[in-house]
C-alpha cells in the first residue's frame, strides 16, 4: 500500500472515532500523538474538534503545538495567536509562541513573548532555555550563558540546558568547559546522539580528528540507521588527506543504503580531491538524481571544472545558486568562471552581486578587481583589490606563502574542508603582483611593494599600472623626484590610463603649482571631454585659486555628463554663491534625466529646507518615497518637526505603526515628537512602554534617557542606560550614549572605557574609534588622539571627519606640516563645500607660510561659516600675515562677540596687539 494510500485510510479512521468520543476524550488523544511523535495525526484530529467547537482555545493551543513540531511555523503562529485572542491569560501559549519566533530567526518577537511568560511561571527551566537560545541569535553570548545556568539551577539533571551551555562554551572557546558539560550529558544519557554530534564537531574545531572519529562510531553504535554520522566521518577522512578510508565509507553506505544519497556524494567527494574527475562526475550524477542538494551540485561543478569542462561546471554551479541563492561559494566559481571564458562584463555582474549580499567578500572583490583589470579599468580594479586586502590581509599572507595564487595561469587549490557544512574550494582569481604590492603598502613596507612591482614589467601596456603604483608606494616615503618620473612614465606607456594624470596633479597642488596641476587635468578631458573627475577636480582648483567664473565653466561640463555627480556638484556650487533657485533648476533637470535620484531628491528637500519651504520639502520628500522609502519618512518627519507641525509629524508617525506596530523605532522617533511639543510625561509614558514591550533590550532604556536627558535629568539618564545595560550589556547605542553623557559630565575616563571597549570588539566601528579620538584631543592627549584619527583611515581613507582633524593636529605641531597639507588637500577634494574643511585647509596652508592661499580659503569658509567665532580667529590670523591688519581686527572683533570658543584667550592677546599697533 502507498503512503498516500494508508495516509487517507488514517485520516478516514480518525475522523470516524472521533464520532463516538467525548472532546475532553480526543484532546488528552491528540496530547498522546503529539508525545508518541505523531503531530500529524495529532492535526487531523484536532482540527476536526475545532470545526465542532471553534472556541475550544485547549485543542487549539496543542494544534498550534502540532503544526509547530512539523516545522509548519507560520500554521502555528497563526494557532497559538488565537489562542491569546481567545484567551489572553493562557501563558504556555507565549512559550510556544516565543519557540516558533525562535525557529523563523525573530529574536525580539521571541523575547517579548517568553518575557510574558516568564512573569506568570518564573521558574520554568524551559523558558530560560528559550529565552537563551533567543539571546544567542542577537549576539548576546553572555547573557544566554547566564539563562541556561539559571535553568540548570532549577532543574540541575536537565540535559538540554547542558548541551545549549556547550554551545554557548564551545563558540567562545572555552573547549574544557564544552568536552565537561558534554561528558555530564553522556554519564546521565549514554546514548544521547546529540551530545556526540556536538562533542565530534567541538573535537573536529581543536584538530583532533580521532576524537571526533570516536564519536561519530558511537553515534553509529547507538543509532546503526544514522547515515549522517557516517557521512561526517567520512569528511573527517577527507579533511585529513586520507581519501582511500573516506572511499571505504562511501562504499559502506552505498551498501547499506542504496536509496540515499550521502554514500554517493560522499564517494564524488572523495574521488574528486583524488583528482579523479570522472568517477567524481559519476558518484555525484547519482546522488543528485536521488536528492537536490546545493552540495552535491557544487562539487559536480569543480570535478566538471577540474576536467576542463567549463561549460557544464558553470551549469552545475549555476543549478546550485539556483537551489540555494544565497550561498557566496558556487557565485564566486561562476564569476571566475565567466570570467576565464572572456564574459568579462557578466563576470562583474556576478561579482557584484555577491557583494550587494555581503561587501566583506575579499575573493568577490579579488575576482572583480582581476575583471577590470582585463578591462583595462586600472584604477577601479586596484580599488577593489586593495579592499580584498583590507578586509583580510592574513589571508592574503597565508595564500601567497603556500603558493596558492597562479591566477594569470587560470589554476585553482584546494582551502581546507569544512565539515559543519559542506567543503568549500576556494579558488583565487587576482593580479598576485598587485595583490602582493597592496598589502605591503598597508604594512607600510614601501621597499618590498616597489621591488614587487619592478619584478613584474614585461614591456607592455599594463606597466603604466604597475609604475604608477610604484610612484604611490615612492610618495609615501617622500621621494618624490623618483615618483614623479615613474609617473610620467605610465603615462608615456599608456596615455588613456589615467590614474599618473591626477597622481601628478596632486602632487603638484601639494607644491602649490596650481598650473602644473591644472595642465594634468586637461591633458585628461583632451583625451575624454566628459571625464567626470577631471572636470570637477579642474572645477575645485579654479574655486580655489578664486577663478570662480571660470571655475562655473567647468562644473557646467560636469552637469553635461548627466552624471548623478555632475548634476549634485554644480547645484552645491550654486548654493555656496548662496544662489538656491539656479541649484533647484539645475536639480529639477537630474530628476527629469537620472534614474536613481535619491540623492538628488535629498539635496533639493534640503534646499527648500534652507530656504524654509517646508512644504516644499515635505512634497519632494514625499516623491522619495518611492525609491528610499526609509529615508524619505526620516526627511519628512524632520521637515513636519521644523515646521513645528507636531500633529502631522505625529500622524506620519501612526500610519507608520500601521505597518510595523512593534517597530521601538517608531515610538521613540513619537518620543521626540512629544519631547519637542513639552509633553515630557507622554514621552516619557512611551519609553516606559518600550521597556515593558522589550525588557531585556536596552533600546528602550536609551529612549527613556534621552527623556531624562530633556528633562535636564543627567543622574537619572545614566541610571536608565546602566539598567539597560544590566539586561543587554552588548548594546551599542546604549554603550555609545552613556559614554556621551559621561563626556558631559566631564568624567572622561569613564568614557574613554568604553569606547576602547567598543573598538576592541569591533575595531572597525568608526563611530566608536573617532568618539575616543576626539574626547583624547579634548584630554590633552594629543598622540592617542592621532593615533584613533590613523585607526580611522585604515579603516576608511576618504573618512573626511578624520583627515579634517588629523590635519588640523599636524598643523598646531604634532606632526609634519607638509603631512597636514596633504590631508587637508585630500579632505577638501571630497567636501569643498564644507565650510570647517575650508577653514582647516586655509589654515594649513597659513601654518605652511601659503598666505595669499590661505586669506582666499579662509574667506570662503567664513562665507560658508559666517558665525564661527575659530573660522573668524583664523581669517583674522591670515589677514595679519598678508599685512592687513584692519581686516584682522575687525574679524577678532566679530569672533569676540560671539562668545566663548577655545581660541578666544589668543583672540584677545592678538587684537589687543593689533590695536596697540594701530595708535603707534
Amino acid at each position: 500500500m502507498s503512503k498516500k494510500a494508508f495516509f487517507i485510510l488514517l485520516v478516514l479512521f480518525l475522523v470516524l472515532g472521533c464520532a463516538e468520543k467525548s472532546r475532553e476524550e480526543l484532546l488528552k488523544e491528540g496530547i498522546a500523538y503529539i508525545k508518541e511523535g505523531n503531530p500529524r495525526g495529532a492535526i487531523v484530529l484536532l482540527k476536526n474538534l475545532l470545526e465542532k467547537d471553534k472556541n475550544f482555545f485547549e485543542a487549539r493551543y496543542y494544534l498550534g503545538k502540532a503544526y509547530l513540531e512539523t516545522g509548519k511555523f507560520e500554521r502555528a503562529e497563526k494557532e497559538l495567536l488565537k489562542v491569546l485572542r481567545q484567551y489572553p491569560d493562557y501563558t504556555d501559549a507565549r512559550l510556544e509562541l516565543a519557540r516558533v519566533y525562535l525557529y523563523t530567526e525573530r529574536p525580539d518577537d521571541g523575547l517579548r513573548e517568553v518575557e510574558s511568560y516568564m512573569n506568570a511561571k518564573p521558574d520554568d527551566p524551559g523558558a530560560y532555555e528559550v529565552q537563551g537560545r533567543l539571546l544567542m541569535l542577537k549576539g548576546r553570548t553572555a547573557d544566554a550563558e547566564a539563562d541556561f545556568k539559571k535553568a540548570l539551577d532549577l532543574d540541575p539533571g536537565r540535559i538540554p540546558a547542558r548541551l545549549y551551555l556547550a554551545g554557548v562554551y564551545a563558540k567562545s572557546g572555552d573547549s574544557a568547559g564544552a568536552r565537561r558539560l558534554l561528558s555530564e550529558v553522556i554519564e546521565r544519557d549514554a546514548e544521547n546522539t546529540r551530545a556526540y554530534y556536538m562533542l565530534a564537531s567541538l573535537e573536529a574545531s581543536l584538530k583532533n580528528r580521532e576524537g571526533a572519529l570516536e564519536a561519530y562510531r558511537k553515534i553509529t553504535e547507538i543509532a546503526p540507521d544514522d547515515v549522517n554520522a557516517l557521512f561526517r566521518a567520512g569528511l573527517l577522512h577527507v579533511d585529513g588527506g586520507e581519501l582511500d578510508q573516506a572511499a571505504d565509507i562511501a562504499e559502506r553506505i552505498i551498501k547499506k543504503f542504496p536509496d540515499r544519497p550521502e554514500g554517493y556524494r560522499l564517494k564524488g567527494i572523495a574521488a574528486f580531491f583524488n583528482r579523479d574527475f570522472k568517477e567524481a562526475v559519476t558518484a555525484l550524477q547519482t546522488a543528485a538524481g536521488i536528492q537536490p542538494d546545493m552540495r552535491t551540485y557544487y562539487f559536480m561543478g569543480l570535478s566538471y571544472y577540474g576536467s576542463g569542462d567549463l561549460e557544464m561546471s558553470l551549469n552545475w554551479f549555476q543549478k546550485a545558486v539556483d537551489l540555494s541563492p544565497s550561498s557566496v561559494q558556487p557565485r564566486l566559481m561562476i564569476a571566475m568562471i565567466l570570467l576565464k571564458q572572456g564574459r568579462v562584463d557578466e563576470s562583474i555582474a556576478e561579482s557584484k552581486r555577491i557583494l550587494q549580499m555581503d561587501d566583506g567578500v575579499a575573493q568577490a572583490h579579488n575576482i572583480l578587481g582581476s575583471a577590470y583589470m582585463v578591462k583595462g579599468e586600472y584604477e577601479a580594479g586596484m580599488k577593489e583589490l586593495d579592499r580584498a586586502v583590507d578586509i583580510d590581509p592574513e589571508m592574503v599572507d597565508v595564500y601567497i606563502k603556500r603558493g596558492l595564487f597562479k591566477i594569470s595561469k587560470g589554476r585553482f587549490k584546494e582551502a581546507e574542508t569544512e565539515l559543519e557544512t559542506s567543503v568549500k574550494v576556494a579558488p583565487e582569481v587576482l593580479n598576485t603582483r598587485l595583490l602582493l604590492a597592496s598589502y605591503y603598502m598597508k604594512l607600510r613596507e614601501y621597499g618590498k611593494a616597489v621591488d614587487t612591482l619592478k619584478k613584474g614589467l614585461g614591456g607592455g601596456k599594463a606597466d603604466a599600472v604597475l609604475y604608477n603604483y610604484m610612484a604611490s608606494a615612492l610618495m609615501a616615503q617622500k621621494k618624490y623626484d623618483d615618483a614623479v618620473v615613474y609617473l610620467s612614465k605610465a603615462k608615456d606607456i599608456n596615455p588613456s590610463y589615467f590614474s599618473p594624470y591626477f597622481n601628478l596633479a596632486d602632487y603638484h597642488v601639494l607644491r602649490g603649482e596650481y598650473g602644473k596641476a591644472m595642465e594634468e587635468y586637461r591633458a585628461v578631458l583632451s583625451r575624454s571631454p566628459d571625464n567626470l573627475k577631471a572636470n570637477l577636480k579642474m572645477a575645485a582648483l579654479l574655486e580655489m585659486t578664486g577663478r570662480d567664473d571660470e571655475a562655473l565653466g567647468y562644473y557646467e561640463r560636469a552637469r553635461r555628463t548627466n552624471t548623478q555627480g555632475g548634476f549634485l556638484a554644480l547645484a552645491g556650487y550654486y548654493m555656496k554663491k548662496r544662489e538656491p533657485a539656479k541649484a533647484l533648476g539645475v536639480l529639477d533637470e537630474a530628476v527629469r534625466t537620472l534614474k536613481d535620484n535619491a540623492p538628488v531628491l535629498e539635496l533639493k528637500g534640503r534646499i527648500y529646507m534652507y530656504e524654509k519651504r517646508y512644504d516644499d520639502a515635505i512634497r519632494t520628500f514625499e516623491d522619495m518615497a518611492a525609491v528610499s522609502p526609509e529615508k524619505a519618512f526620516r526627511l519628512t518627519l524632520g521637515a513636519y518637526l521644523a515646521k513645528r507641525d507636531y500633529r502631522r509629524a505625529l500622524d506620519e508617525i501612526r500610519e507608520r505603526q500601521k505597518e510595523r506596530p512593534d517597530d521601538p523605532r517608531l515610538a521613540a522617533e513619537a518620543v521626540r515628537v512629544h519631547l519637542l511639543k513639552g509633553e515630557a510625561d507622554k514621552a516619557m509614558e512611551i519609553a516606559n512602554g518600550l521597556i515593558r514591550r522589550n525588557p531585556r533590550s536596552a533600546y528602550g532604556y536609551t529612549v527613556l534617557a534621552a527623556v531624562h536627558m530633556n528633562r535636564k535629568e543627567t543622574d537619572k539618564a545614566i541610571e536608565a542606560l546602566k539598567k539597560g545595560l544590566d539586561v543587554d550589556r552588548g548594546n551599542l547605542g546604549a554603550r555609545m550614549m552613556l559614554a556621551s553623557l559621561y563626556t558631559k559630565r566631564g568624567e572622561y575616563a569613564k568614557a574613554i572605557d568604553i569606547y576602547e571597549g567598543v573598538t576592541k570588539e569591533r575595531p572597525r566601528y568608526i563611530e566608536a574609534i573617532f568618539a575616543a579620538a576626539s574626547l583624547y584631543d579634548r584630554m590633552g592627549r594629543k598622540q592617542d588622539s592621532i593615533g584613533k584619527y590613523l585607526d580611522i583611515l585604515e579603516v576608511s581613507k576618504n573618512y573626511v571627519p578624520a583627515l579634517n582633524n588629523l590635519a588640523y593636529l599636524y598643523a598646531e605641531g604634532y606632526g609634519s606640516k607638509e603631512d597636514a597639507l596633504n590631508l587637508a588637500l585630500r579632505a577638501y577634494g571630497i567636501a569643498a563645500s564644507n565650510g570647517n574643511v575650508a577653514d582647516t585647509l586655509g589654515y594649513v596652508l597659513l601654518r605652511n607660510g601659503r598666505t595669499g592661499e590661505a586669506v582666499r580659503m579662509l574667506e570662503k569658509a567664513a562665507a560658508l561659516l559666517p558665525s564661527n567665532p575659530t573660522v573668524r580667529y583664523h581669517l583674522a590670523l591670515a589677514y595679519s600675515a598678508d599685512g592687513r591688519n584692519g581686516a584682522a581686527r575687525e574679524n577678532l572683533k566679530k569672533a569676540l562677540a560671539a562668545g566663548g570658543f577655545p581660541e578666544k584667550a589668543k583672540a584677545e592677546k592678538l587684537l589687543k596687539r593689533l590695536e596697540g599697533e594701530g595708535r603707534r
